[in-house]
């Protein structure tokens, strides 16, 4: 049965504030508390110890607004048209930023940074890369493949007009991801279900079943508080993961996890009840759209930071990196994923 024709979706600019700050933390991370921390390339302020050591935590909330938004843009819509939307959005920024770090990784080659393979970067350019076994260009990359993964679930809900079964199949998908577990073993099921992140994208879902009334209310919010609940093992799994890998530095604390992935889910509840509304500034879009070239592209920073860490001034390298990277996203944002997105859209409506 032809879905039925829906009116186009109501853009939340709180969604695209959330997804700038998400990105920025999770750059912060890696250019203050990793950059300081492990590598010792950058001064220890303040922030860099006490806040941005838990930027980590911005991909679970990449995760959880992606279950929310893409489940948004699937439902009750054409298979080809959620699978051009994907490709059109994901891949013209990727190639091009794939690209510059690859170059990037070239120029400043060191012996903390070895410059990819030509078949390396090829693989990368697939975005299928970690599916066959390939290194990354970018450690940020990883995500990605968890997040193909779960728009191929989704393309399964469309095909297959899952719609009317979706609740019960997320609740059948929470099951599994309270068995296996965020650190359990990795196999072909696991690479698909993606138990160690699943419940922040079942939990996206979740709220956007609940928002549009989609479903048995108390069924909807009884799975909700039992995804958030396997959300925070989640993350302690993670923090357990993270004061094990640096025993040398100061453990991470509890509490200010629990409490960080708390506020995220609340923020998110205070966005779909209109709690929270931005609807007045719609020039907040733009942060929206700068994120994942921002997530994409800062992996060029640590490349140069490991490369000249010890030989410029730290401050101002830190400055003038975080500068770059903003600087860059904006133009490859402009120049290259927008008239990129249109150009492959028309391209993919031709075949």
């Amino acid at each position: 049965m032809e879905p039925v024709p829906q009116k186009v979706p109501i853009r939340y600019y709180e969604i695209d504030v959330l997804r700038f700050v998400a990105a920025l933390a999770v750059m912060l991370y890696h250019y203050l508390y990793v950059g300081h921390a492990l590598e010792h390339l950058v001064p220890a302020p303040f922030i860099g110890q006490s806040i941005s050591r838990y930027g980590y935590l911005g991909v679970d909330l990449f995760f959880l607004i992606s279950g929310y938004v893409i489940l948004g843009s699937a439902y009750q819509r054409p298979l080809r048209q959620f699978v051009t939307s994907r490709i059109t959005r994901l891949y013209p920024a990727f190639w091009a930023t794939c690209t510059l770090t690859a170059l990037v990784s070239y120029c400043f080659a060191s012996a903390s940074v070895q410059p990819p393979s030509l078949s390396t970067y090829l693989s990368n350019m697939s975005m299928l890369h970690e599916f066959f076994g390939k290194d990354s260009i970018s450690g940020v990359y990883w995500t990605l493949t968890l997040e193909i993964s779960f728009y191929f679930l989704i393309s399964l809900c469309i095909g297959y007009q899952l719609w009317p079964q979706l609740p019960y199949l997320l609740g059948g998908w929470l099951l599994y991801t309270l068995a296996v577990g965020p650190m359990g073993p990795v196999t072909p099921i696991s690479l698909l279900l993606i138990p160690k992140y699943s419940a922040y994208f079942i939990s996206g879902m979740l709220f956007y079943l609940l928002q549009h009334r989609l479903g048995n209310r108390l069924l909807l919010m009884g799975l909700l508080l039992v995804a958030f609940a396997a959300s925070l093992r989640t993350a302690n799994a993670q923090r357990l993961f993270l004061d094990m890998r640096a025993p040398e530095l100061p453990p991470y604390s509890a509490a200010m996890v629990g409490s960080l992935v708390s506020g995220m889910y609340l923020m998110l509840l205070l966005i779909i009840t209109r709690h929270v509304n931005l609807s007045r500034f719609p020039r907040l879009a733009m942060l929206g759209s700068l994120s994942y070239p921002i997530y994409l592209i800062h992996g060029i920073g640590m490349v140069i930071l490991l490369r000249y860490g010890q030989q410029i001034n730290q401050y101002w390298l830190l400055f003038g990196l975080i500068v770059l990277v903003l600087s860059l996203a904006y133009l490859t944002h402009k120049y290259i994923e927008r008239p990129g997105s249109a150009y492959l859209r028309r391209w993919l409506s031709r075949l």
